[in-house]
C-alpha cells in the first residue's frame, strides 16, 4: 500500500491533489464529521477549478497525453 502511495505521489505528479489530501487527513480528522465534509467539499472544488483539471479533462476527450503544470 506504503508503494502505492509512493507512485502516486512522487514529485512533479499530482502535487496540489497531494497537499489537499494532506490537509484533509490533518485538519479534517479532528474536526467535526460535518465541517470535515465541508473542507473535503471545498478542497475538491479547488482542484476541479483548477489549469489542470482542464487540462486533464481536455487531454482525456482529445485522447492526448496531458501537459499539466503539476502546481
Amino acid at each position: 500500500m506504503v508503494e502505492l502511495a509512493r507512485g502516486g505521489c512522487t514529485p512533479h505528479r499530482a502535487a496540489t491533489a497531494a497537499g489537499h489530501i494532506k490537509r484533509a487527513v490533518q485538519s479534517g480528522g479532528e474536526l467535526p464529521l460535518e465541517s470535515g465534509l465541508a473542507l473535503e467539499r471545498e478542497l475538491q472544488a479547488m482542484l476541479f477549478a483548477s489549469d489542470d483539471a482542464r487540462e486533464g479533462l481536455s487531454a482525456f476527450v482529445e485522447k492526448r497525453k496531458a501537459q499539466l503544470s503539476n502546481t
